[in-house]
């Protein structure tokens, strides 16, 4: 089971840095963390490039989503405060570009 799920990640994290790879020849990639390792990967092979992008893009998960969740549990627990909330957000944010 493990090594079902690492060998699913290997390939996810390849794929990441080979897409990026491909953007940065087109000249479609932005200067970016990936952007950078890209350009410095003969160092390193395509196993060591790709870890530190798939470990970037799970810091940036979990580091959204998590908050997220949060707010969503709390909001579905306790109901009573959201309209309170969502006035809270729209004094900080403005009423103008809701999703």
């Amino acid at each position: 089971m493990e090594r079902d799920r690492h060998t699913e990640e290997q390939k996810l994290f390849t794929a990441l840095l080979e897409r990026a790879a491909r953007d940065t020849e087109a000249g479609r990639g932005t200067p970016c963390y990936t952007s950078t390792l890209i350009e410095k990967r003969p160092e390193f092979s395509k196993r060591e490039a790709a870890y530190p992008v798939g470990m970037m893009a799970n810091v940036a998960i979990l580091t959204t989503g998590s908050p997220l969740r949060t707010f969503l549990l709390a909001m579905a627990l306790h109901p009573r405060w959201q309209n309170a909330m969502g006035a809270e957000i729209d004094s900080a944010l403005g009423e103008e570009d809701r999703l």
